[in-house]
């Protein structure tokens, strides 16, 4: 079996963690202490097109 590292960039929205075993998923996203509003717009279309998994952010900055 083959592992691949994969490298994303910082700078864009993607989820950290998926949590099975409940009646739904649940989506995991790590948000950096950035400023950068750029960032929240993306994040909240990514959460918004998958409707069937619940989403749980934490945001280091809080």
């Amino acid at each position: 079996m083959s592992k691949t590292l994969i490298f994303l960039p910082a700078d864009r929205p993607t989820v950290a963690a998926l949590l099975h075993g409940q009646p739904r998923a649940t989506a995991l996203y790590i948000v950096p202490p950035m400023r950068d509003p750029s960032y929240a717009e993306p994040l909240e279309e990514l959460i918004a097109s998958r409707s069937e998994i619940d989403a749980w952010m934490w945001r280091i900055a809080d």
